[in-house]
């Protein structure tokens, strides 16, 4: 099973790779349909990674973390919570940091340029069969 670092890690180098396609087609029609299945495979991947790791936290905060869960338990990924004891008093608050964000943005813009690269796949596929048939 795939954890949130595997899935980010899968995305990094389907995007690398994308990239590379990307950069260097040499006017070929097939590399530019291998960069839009790449682009959309590493996206899905980066989305995965995030709502993984989304999901998953929480319950993993609260087992890492048992002595100040029993006074604030972790009920979801953003949050925050009190709690006392007879000799100790906690306040918490918790979110998502800069790479989570990151993550789901580079998803997003792999699914752009997944798009933008189907669409020039199949805009070139069209043409050369419109030119081919006539």
């Amino acid at each position: 099973m795939l954890t949130g670092t595997g899935l980010s890690a899968l995305s990094l180098a389907f995007g690398g790779v994308c990239v590379l396609v990307t950069v260097f087609p040499r006017r070929r029609v097939a590399t530019r349909g291998l960069g839009a299945i790449l682009g959309g495979t590493g996206g899905l991947a980066a989305l995965a990674a995030a709502l993984y790791v989304m999901t998953q936290l929480p319950g993993a905060a609260t087992q890492d973390l048992r002595p100040i869960a029993i006074l604030t338990p972790f009920t979801g990924f953003w949050g925050s919570g009190s709690g006392s004891a007879p000799d100790m008093r906690a306040t918490l608050a918790w979110s998502a940091e800069w790479a989570w964000y990151a993550i789901v943005v580079a998803g997003v813009l792999l699914l752009l340029v997944a798009v933008m690269q189907g669409v020039t796949w199949w805009k070139t596929r069209s043409a050369m069969r419109a030119s081919r048939d006539a």
